[in-house]
């Protein structure tokens, strides 16, 4: 693995959480629930007693918040959020 891929990808991951950090509470929880706890969409509205909707809605006004996020702090816009839910 190349080290300057590594260090670029390091620094990628602090940017993004720290904007994640920087979303409101509810924005940032289902973020968290759905990206980094692999949680899926319809075990969230059930968590949250939202409807899938809903649920969907605010994880895409997430995500268009984290680019605006991401694109002040690195100066420019970035072409697209690259977070992957497996499932």
């Amino acid at each position: 693995v190349d080290m300057a891929q590594e260090v670029v990808d390091a620094d990628s991951a602090v940017h993004l959480h720290k904007a994640i950090s920087e979303l409101p509470p509810l924005q940032r929880t289902l973020i968290t629930l759905y990206y980094l706890d692999e949680t899926s969409v319809d075990d969230i509205a059930r968590m949250t007693a939202m409807p899938v909707g809903t649920v969907k809605n605010y994880l895409f006004r997430a995500r268009l918040r984290l680019r605006q996020v991401l694109a002040d702090k690195l100066g420019a816009e970035p072409m697209h959020l690259e977070l992957i839910h497996a499932q």
